[in-house]
């Protein structure tokens, strides 16, 4: 007896479908979901945008635009610094085609990949008396690298907030 005849007959045998049966064919239905490049979900970036307009139609200073530099390759995604020039904590709030909430502590910096795209900047540092900062409309290019250097200004002069 063959292998395949001896495996029939004891699937056959246990109750089990015969090798031979005919099989219904499977009702498979295939769908794309095209790779998501935001980290936060929609709801997370529509909450990043609401927090950026919120500062936008309230009491803000300017936040000092982004500095532009370069070294990454043509096609590199843009990289954005952030850097707290400060000894508060702050929470920056970057709002476009791929929005991020950054929390930086006292002194600290972080940086982060982004979209190539128009972007809306606003920071809130934790101290009382400081208005919240909002940038203007910046658009981040491929192949670039920004930085944002955050800090508290007294009498019209930079320097470290609080106690040197």
């Amino acid at each position: 007896m063959s292998r395949w005849l001896l495996l029939t007959a004891v699937l056959s045998g246990c109750g089990g479908v015969p090798v031979r049966a005919e099989l219904q064919p499977l009702d498979v239905r295939v769908e794309v979901i095209p790779p998501q490049v935001d980290p936060l979900g929609a709801t997370e970036a529509e909450l990043v945008a609401l927090r950026v307009r919120a500062r936008r139609s309230g009491a803000h200073a300017a936040l000092p635009g982004a500095v532009q530099g370069s070294g990454l390759e043509p096609d590199a995604w843009p990289r954005v610094r952030f850097v707290n020039d400060t000894r508060y904590g702050i929470v920056v709030w970057v709002s476009g085609p791929c929005a991020r909430e950054v929390v930086l502590p006292p002194s600290g910096e972080h940086e982060a990949e982004v979209c190539e795209g128009s972007y809306e900047v606003a920071a809130q540092v934790d101290a009382r008396g400081i208005v919240p900062l909002v940038g203007e409309s910046t658009e981040f290019m491929d192949g670039h690298a920004y930085t944002y250097t955050i800090f508290v200004t007294s009498g019209g002069r930079r320097r470290r907030a609080g106690p040197r």
